[in-house]
């Protein structure tokens, strides 16, 4: 959901909330005109004290692709919580356009009830 709360370019970002158990949530974006080849650049914003473990810009190609999963995993500790972080992401040159998503999946550790923000997504 779009946020006020945060933004690192404009006045407003993707507000990706979680809640409960560890595991993981995304924040995507459906049949996205991002070409093959790109190199997307995401934006995250990682609060202080959050359970999260893992952040992964990824996109997912379609039933021409074979469904075929790109992402770019980060562990939570090489990031700095509380503040915006770049993370990119290298659209295989062989991408099967259009592609089906492009997001960003977060993954916690443990029990956590918080907010993460995406922004200034772009390639």
């Amino acid at each position: 959901m779009s946020s006020a709360d945060r933004a690192f370019a404009g006045a407003s970002s993707l507000k990706l909330n979680v809640s409960g158990a560890a595991g993981s949530a995304r924040a995507r974006v459906t049949n996205p005109p991002t070409p093959a080849g790109a190199t997307v650049t995401f934006r995250v914003f990682l609060p202080a004290g959050t359970a999260v473990s893992a952040v992964q810009p990824y996109v997912l190609q379609g039933a021409a692709g074979g469904w075929r999963w790109t992402g770019a995993w980060r562990a939570a500790s090489s990031l700095t919580a509380g503040a915006w972080n770049t993370i990119s992401l290298q659209v295989p040159s062989n991408a099967a356009l259009p592609l089906a998503e492009l997001g960003v999946e977060v993954t916690t550790q443990a029990n956590w009830s918080g907010a993460l923000y995406v922004d200034a997504v772009g390639w």
